[in-house]
């Protein structure tokens, strides 16, 4: 605590005005969360083991026992702290598509040690490092999961790029096996953000989502009423713009995931055989603070058009100032 020339301390003062701010798309400021943000074309394989595309990394093997589909996937074995599974193009281009996807199936991922995936020119990095465990809904052990992550999250320069790989961060121990990477686009992923205006600093009191379905088929294994869950999942994550880093993330792929990530406080069923649940998140002692840099976002990569309707909203606490 700050304190003046007489040993007393300072304390400063500021007023927040209670104001409800709506999730929208930042480019059209659509707030209907109801859209399809699936992929629909691959436009390039990245790597696959049954084909010869981008060049093997020179970690790890090719085994048909890390195989999620066809003969054979990508086994990294026990990884040193910056080994770097690289996968390489056989020339530089600048890459158009939407998203990079893939599977991976962790098999040790010892605490506090990250995979940071990043672009590279001639083994030059280029743009941002992501830390991949950020586009994964589950750290579990021995279990196939996919990966999605949309190339401007990259914050690629205008500039070509040759190689896509993953580096073992902060110690060593990752293991693990990937399988079906590739360039996808069609569909971009629907991104829904709250931020600041101008210079302005926000609050976050507490997030309310609201989703409404069918009332039939919500098993712990679906999401909402859709069978089978979603692929990639819905996405809630705090954000830094400039750096592309995840302060924290949320992915719900399933009803077990929504409900247990989200406090569902009111559930309604009408008339019409549908079914509304409101989900609330709120910080409690926590202070996750919104800017125009720093933002929260739901990110959609799955098809949500089945659902009945789907809006976020939050109470933030605005500077008076501000205001």
């Amino acid at each position: 605590m700050p304190r003046d020339a007489d040993g007393n301390a300072i304390i400063t003062i500021r007023d927040f005005n209670m104001r409800k701010r709506v999730f929208a798309d930042p480019t059209t400021g659509a707030e209907s969360m109801k859209v399809d943000g699936s992929a629909t074309g691959v436009d390039e394989e990245v790597w696959n083991g049954e084909a010869a595309y981008w060049a093997d990394p020179s970690i790890g093997s090719k085994t048909a026992g890390s195989a999620r589909t066809g003969s054979f996937g990508w086994d990294t074995g026990v990884t040193a702290q910056n080994n770097e599974v690289k996968f390489t193009r056989s020339t530089p281009f600048q890459p158009s598509s939407d998203r990079i996807e893939g599977w991976i199936n962790l098999q040790a991922l010892p605490a506090g040690v990250d995979l940071q995936a990043r672009w590279e020119l001639a083994n030059s990095a280029k743009g941002n490092g992501v830390v991949l465990q950020d586009y994964l809904a589950h750290q579990d052990l021995g279990v196939w999961q996919p990966w999605s992550i949309d190339i401007a999250d990259f914050n690629l320069p205008a500039s070509d790029v040759d190689e896509f790989r993953f580096r073992t961060l902060n110690g060593p121990g990752a293991d693990y096996w990937l399988d079906d990477v590739r360039l996808v686009s069609g569909n971009p992923s629907k991104v829904f953000r709250l931020a600041a205006v101008g210079t302005g600093e926000w609050i976050l009191e507490a997030l309310t989502l609201i989703l409404v379905a069918p009332d039939t088929g919500w098993d712990s294994n679906s999401f909402c009423h859709i069978a089978g869950g979603l692929q990639n999942g819905l996405q809630l994550r705090h954000r830094d713009l400039a750096g592309a880093q995840n302060y924290w993330k949320l992915i719900a792929q399933n009803n077990m995931e929504l409900f247990g990530q989200f406090d569902p406080v009111v559930d309604t069923a009408y008339n019409d055989n549908t079914r509304q649940i409101s989900f609330v998140l709120k910080p409690g002692d926590a202070t996750v603070k919104i800017t125009a840099n720093d933002v929260l976002e739901f990110l959609v990569k799955d098809d949500l058009t089945g659902l009945v309707n789907a809006r976020a909203f939050a109470q933030v606490g605005i500077l008076v100032a501000d205001s």
